[in-house]
This record gives C-alpha cells, structure tokens and sequence, in this order.
C-alpha cells in the first residue's frame, strides 16, 4: 500500500519536487505548502519510491490530506 505524506496543517499546495516514479531519500523535499503566512517544505518520512502524488500546485489542503504516498 505505501507511506502515506500527511499534510501536518492546513494550506496551500506551492511547489511539488517529485513525480510518480522517482526514488527519494529520508529527509529530501517532496513538497512546498504555505501555512500560516510561511512556506514549509515537507521532507520524505523514509527512502522509497514516489507511488501517487494526490495533489496539485496552488490546491488547497486540509490537515492530514495524504500528499504523496511512498512504497
């Protein structure tokens, strides 16, 4: 089934670093999200490989909206 990338709070969706496919490392940005006024990167939880990405650039996400979600 995979990890999923929870969103940790709510925002808006601003840059996404990986596609379907590509292999990350733990602690490599997937995502940037504006939160409260600020840009945070979200890194990859553990290394693997991208299985989905459920979102879209300038979408906005609730809180534990599964971003991506890692195999």
């Amino acid at each position: 089934m995979g990890k999923p990338v929870n969103a940790p709070m709510a925002g808006k969706i601003l840059e996404i670093f990986v596609k379907v496919g590509d292999r990350v490392k733990k602690n490599d940005a997937i995502v940037m999200m504006e939160t409260m006024k600020m840009n945070v990167r979200m890194f990859a939880p553990e290394d693997g490989i991208v299985k989905t990405v459920n979102v879209s650039p300038m979408e906005n996400v609730k809180v534990n909206t599964t971003l991506i979600t890692l195999g």
